[in-house]
């Protein structure tokens, strides 16, 4: 089935002439409900406007660990899990499997590239390096942090 420009043209034409004669109808006219809801959001805009940078608010006081509103970094004294980032989706028990996972493969990494299949000997005979020794011997550091995480999870009981 083909449709001429001329046609879809027309038809939309006639569609928005039907759709402004439909809304010319009645005014607007403000409810108390409508009245309450505006000046609820103007208070809060308002008070929140006062916090800009024109005035001094306590809110605005960076400290060593600035946060952002509604995602404290510390509350009552322990890290929240907002501070590990995307982590946070994760469990404790999750995070303890990556962190021994990460830390035996890591160092699996490094011992084969230094001491088993010692790689420095193998580049002065003229060979290559074997790459996947370097990626997985990356992965030691990672260990390190996601066991942080894991311990942060745990003590906000996730």
């Amino acid at each position: 089935m083909k449709f001429s420009r001329e046609g879809i043209a027309f038809g939309a034409h006639v569609g928005l002439a039907a759709a402004w004669r439909a809304r010319a109808g009645k005014p607007y006219v403000e409810t108390p409900a409508d009245e309450r809801l505006f000046e609820q959001v103007y208070l809060q805009y308002t008070s929140e406007y006062m916090k800009g940078p024109m005035y001094w608010h306590p809110d605005k006081m960076q400290g060593f660990a600035p946060d952002y509103p509604g995602r404290p970094i510390v509350k009552n004294g322990k890290y929240t899990s907002n501070v590990i980032g995307n982590l946070k989706a994760f469990s404790s028990n999750e995070l303890a499997f990556l962190s021994m996972l990460f830390f035996g493969v890591g160092l699996y990494g490094n011992l084969q590239f230094n001491y088993y299949d010692p790689q420095w000997a193998k580049v002065d005979a003229g060979g290559y390096f074997n790459a996947s020794y370097i990626v997985e011997s990356l992965l030691l550091p990672i260990s390190f942090f996601m066991h942080i995480a894991c311990y942060i999870q745990k003590q906000n009981g996730k």
